[in-house]
């Protein structure tokens, strides 16, 4: 049975998470709709649903999506950086058990094997 690499699991479900985040950041950005404001009164469409509108003005409402989509975006580069670390510390601890099967084969103490040896002769 393949063992399972809980770093790389972990690293994988947060890359997941942040492209979420990512998604929802841009959703904020690009999708916009507000019934109330001007270009509105002049399409004549009362049947649209507003749309990541929270206050009557647009200018207002850019802001704050402005603001939103920004913590989105935040939040998803810390995510991001962290499934890279986790990442990293799955390739490390692989590094580790692989210095020890080796070191367990030629009989040398842990602390003294070296990753890359140099050959003196």
């Amino acid at each position: 049975m393949k063992e399972i690499k809980i770093f790389t699991f972990l690293s994988f479900i947060l890359l997941l998470i942040g492209i979420t985040f990512l998604t929802l950041g841009f959703d904020r950005i690009h999708n916009y709709n507000n019934p109330d404001s001007e270009e509105s009164y002049l399409l004549d469409n009362d049947s649209e649903d507003p749309k990541n509108a929270y206050v009557g003005g647009d200018a207002y409402n850019y802001i704050i999506n402005g603001t939103h989509s920004t913590s989105y975006f935040v939040l998803a580069s810390a995510l991001f950086i962290l499934s890279v670390l986790l990442f990293l510390c799955q390739i490390q601890y692989d590094t580790r058990e692989l210095i020890k099967k080796a070191q367990q084969g030629n009989g040398e103490e842990p602390s003294t094997y070296l990753l890359f040896q140099v050959d003196k002769s």
